[in-house]
């Protein structure tokens, strides 16, 4: 089976819980034999690591210190993160080009909100059909309802 794992951070760009999620199972299901590559991100100015354990598509982004950055420019951040229509083509470019059996995605998404993406990758009928596993630390209702 040829997996997909999409999560904002991963590696050297690492916080903490999710990411260390996202590592355990792409070791889990290279262990069960599954073919698995990730989508994340990585700072714009940063070359993509090395990595010959995992197939990794990087996306250039600011998230990875979205913390440190101030709230005023924060918003700015989250309105071109929710309509970033070149980020969305690109993710869908991999995908397609990948043809995953599975997709597991954190509702955080590096470009966009992971239930819009989830949304729009139904429309797209090369992969509209693939299972998809949604995780998240939101824990409100609508956002459970949706995903």
């Amino acid at each position: 089976m040829k997996v997909c794992l999409f999560n904002n951070l991963y590696g050297k760009f690492s916080h903490g819980g999710a990411e260390t999620a996202v590592s355990l199972m792409a070791a889990e299901f290279k262990k069960s034999g599954d073919e698995v590559f990730l989508i994340t991100t990585k700072p714009r100015q940063e070359k993509a690591p090395d990595n010959s354990d995992l197939k990794i598509y990087y996306l250039n982004s600011k998230f990875y210190n979205l913390a440190d950055i101030n709230i005023f420019w924060r918003l700015f951040w989250h309105i071109n993160n929710i309509f970033s229509l070149k980020k969305y083509l690109e993710i869908k470019s991999i995908l397609k080009k990948e043809k995953p059996d599975l997709i597991v995605l954190d509702i955080l998404l590096p470009r966009g909100n992971g239930i819009s993406f989830l949304q729009k990758l139904r429309e797209t009928p090369e992969i509209s059909l693939v299972t998809v596993v949604a995780f998240s630390n939101f824990d409100d209702p609508d956002t459970k309802k949706a995903a």
